[in-house]
């Protein structure tokens, strides 16, 4: 019996070694390849509009633009002290890659995941890039999730920590906020039925009540969400589909069946084992729907797409936790889920790395450097295009032809007063992605490199042209 005991200790101890090397190991390697890609990942325009934002504006004036464009203050407020500071754009990106890696240090050592499970869902294309090395409010959702379906099962215990981990997933993007609600709005329930501790739900009523009125009416003043029609359902659910998966919408059919078979299975299995649980992640994943569909349908980007993963991985980790049973098709349905992600990551990882996300940081290395003395520069073309030159500017602004006013940044209201070019003054235009004719006085003096863009919906390429007789 005692020999019998000494090599169960012993084999689970080499076990318990064995995981634990294997758990440094991948959280390693998915930190390398995410240093090695962000090192080589040129900002756009929705990364550089945040950091330009914080950088130029005063408080209340930053709360405002937040407001308008969308978006929780909470990434706003995370990236500010290092821009205030007068740090590089790059430490944004450092921000957004060390919150992510602690998500990814925290799902590898607590999941109820096996390994194979872990190394799937960490190392697709949703985990490691669109969360981490796009820069956006993205990549604080991974780290909310997961400590909330961590301490799912201790809510009781710890009642301040879940409310403000609710708290803070509603602070990361207006797509988590149907998640956050609903789990606020039974938690609230079953603190009321217990008679327990009522200052953690408060905090949470006043946190909801509070992303109420500042979220109130801003559909109507932001030019990114009215300016775009509106897709009919099924070519939505195709597009969304597809983006989920695949790039360069390969196999769309593929992709939709797969997905919508995935959300079926995960429905049933959790309406059989927990009937809570099934509505919360139904009023999380349809509320996702309902944003992309009815309110942000012009910009189904990857990023949106992939955030449809974060109520299905919260509820196969408390599902695991809690039953601990291996649900055979839930598990092949998620496992053919990450797979298809998992597809995508060469081809962002491998495009990053070596082609230009956009020619920002080149048309602004070649500003810094030969135009220094220069002070006022016009952008031809879309507005869009002045927070991802500016970003990497230094000290200056740009007027902006389109909206007529000198900034920084895109302004998505659009209600201040408009300021005419000045007849005056020497000046260079940045012309987006087309030539104009040098017949009319322009003389072309720089131009990014074209051929190593790909992808027309997110990446420009800019000129400089020299205005020649003023």
């Amino acid at each position: 019996m005692l020999q019998n005991r000494l090599l169960f200790d012993l084999d689970y101890d080499l076990n318990m070694e064995k995981t634990s090397k294997t758990n440094i190991f991948i959280i390693s390697l998915w930190l390398v390849i995410s240093c090695i890609t962000m090192i080589n990942h040129e900002l756009w325009r929705d990364e550089t509009q945040v950091w330009c934002i914080v950088r130029d504006l005063g408080l209340i004036d930053i709360f405002k633009m937040a407001r308008v464009e969308g978006h929780p203050l909470l990434w706003y407020l995370l990236v500010l002290p290092f821009a205030k500071l007068g740090l590089p754009v790059i430490s944004m990106q450092i921000v957004s890659l060390l919150l992510v890696f602690s998500s990814v240090v925290y799902f590898t050592l607590r999941s109820p995941f096996t390994t194979w499970f872990k190394v799937l869902f960490l190392f697709s294309a949703g985990m490691m890039y669109d969360m981490s090395i796009v820069a956006r409010n993205y990549c604080i959702i991974p780290l909310a999730i997961f400590l909330l379906a961590g301490f799912y099962s201790e809510r009781f215990k710890h009642p301040y920590i879940y409310s403000i981990l609710i708290i803070l997933l509603s602070q990361t993007h207006a797509l988590m906020l149907g998640l956050s609600g609903i789990l606020a709005l039974i938690f609230i329930i079953e603190i009321l039925k217990e008679k327990k501790n009522f200052i953690p739900i408060s905090l949470v009523v006043v946190n909801f009540v509070s992303l109420f009125f500042y979220f109130l009416n801003t559909t109507n003043e932001n030019m990114a969400v009215v300016g775009y029609d509106k897709l009919p359902l099924i070519n939505f659910l195709s597009e969304f589909s597809t983006l989920f998966f695949l790039p360069l919408n390969i196999i769309p059919l593929v992709a939709s069946v797969a997905l919508y078979i995935v959300l079926v299975i995960l429905f049933y299995t959790l309406f059989k084992q927990n009937k809570k649980l099934c509505l919360i992640t139904f009023v999380g994943i349809a509320f996702i729907f309902y944003v992309l569909g009815s309110i942000w349908f012009g910009g189904i980007l990857y990023q949106k797409a992939f955030v449809l993963y974060f109520p299905i991985i919260w509820a196969y980790w408390v599902l695991q936790k809690e039953y601990n049973l291996e649900f055979k098709p839930l598990k092949i349905a998620i496992y053919t889920f990450c797979i298809f992600s998992l597809i995508r990551t060469p081809f962002c990882l491998l495009q990053d790395i070596s082609l230009n996300f956009s020619g920002s940081e080149q048309i602004a290395e070649y500003i810094n450097r030969e135009l220094a003395d220069e002070k006022e520069f016009i952008l031809v073309g879309d507005a869009f295009f002045t927070s991802p030159i500016s970003a990497y500017l230094k000290d200056k602004k740009i007027y902006s032809y389109n909206i007529k006013k000198y900034s920084t940044f895109y302004f998505f209201n659009e209600k201040t007063e408009p300021i005419e070019i000045p007849s005056n003054v020497k000046y260079y235009i940045i012309q987006e992605d087309y030539a104009v004719d040098e017949k009319l006085g322009y003389k072309k003096i720089f131009a990014t490199d074209s051929q190593n863009l790909s992808t027309a919906k997110q990446r420009e390429v800019f000129t400089i042209y020299l205005k020649e007789g003023i």
